[in-house]
This record gives structure tokens, sequence and C-alpha cells, in this order.
């Protein structure tokens, strides 16, 4: 069963299954890593190991990540999804939702 990307709730239907669509195979591995996060701040490096496997990922996977997240942002803009960005030694990402 699907779940909310910001809450973890079961839902009826995917809600970014759209996205996913629009996206390259490595960005949409990014943005369901984000989404399996249930709202919680992932760090970059949780989410490579989670995309890449063992390997964590090349060498500038935090730059790599800054850049697909910030086209995703893009890409969600039609949707209530949001990813948020925390810089500094707690940072990370979360899959966040705009209030109507």
């Amino acid at each position: 069963m699907p779940k909310c990307p910001c809450c973890g709730a079961p839902t009826k239907n995917d809600p970014l299954v759209d996205v996913r669509r629009r996206v390259g195979p490595t960005t949409g591995a990014i943005l369901d890593a984000i989404a399996r996060s249930g709202g919680e701040w992932r760090s970059s490096y949780s989410l490579a190991a989670e995309v890449y496997g063992r390997e964590g990922g090349p060498h500038d996977v935090a730059v790599i990540f800054s850049r697909s997240v910030r086209r995703l942002n893009e890409t969600l803009a039609d949707t209530p999804f949001r990813i948020e960005t925390r810089m500094g030694h707690n940072g990370g990402y979360r899959m966040t939702m705009e209030e109507a």
C-alpha cells in the first residue's frame, strides 16, 4: 500500500507517481529515498548509501544530491510536495507538504 511521503500514513494512491515518470532513474531513486523517510531529516550520505548501495556513490555525492533536489523541487512545483534542505553538521533533506 502506498504511503504519504511526508508522514508515512497509508494512502489510497501513490501521490508521486507522475513525478517519477518525469525524472531519470537516479533522480527517481533519490526521490524515493527521501519520500521513504516519512518527513524525517536524512543526510545526503545516508541517502547515497540507499541510492547507490554500499559504495556510497560518487565522491561529489553532496553536489549531485543538491542539484537533483533542486530539479526535483522544480518538477514538484505543480504538487503540494516540496523537499526541504538543511545545511551544516545536522543537514539533510526531508519531504514536506504545503498547506492549501
